[in-house]
């Protein structure tokens, strides 16, 4: 069984050229540091902070109401910081 579709409201999100949506009410800081790499869906309230690190986020993505995307305190190899989801 197929599951149904969704569609999303235009007047409530942001589209880019790769595809991605974005909430109109989504919080980004650092968005020079964020890479997203297509057809990703960001609902609004969602927090993305790239201004402490370098954030990398893989296709198809959704992230819902309420959701924080921010590295976490240890550093990893190299320059990049873990992203831990809870």
């Amino acid at each position: 069984m197929e599951p149904t579709p969704i569609y999303y409201n235009p007047e409530k999100f942001f589209e880019t050229n790769t595809g991605n949506k974005l909430g109109k009410k989504c919080i980004i800081r650092g968005p020079d540091q964020i890479q997203l790499s297509g057809k990703s869906i960001f609902h609004n309230a969602c927090i993305i902070r790239g201004d402490l690190a370098r954030i990398s986020l893989g296709k198809y993505v959704i992230m819902k109401e309420g959701c924080i995307v921010k590295p976490s305190y240890e550093k990893g190899p190299g320059y990049y910081f873990f992203i831990n989801f809870m």
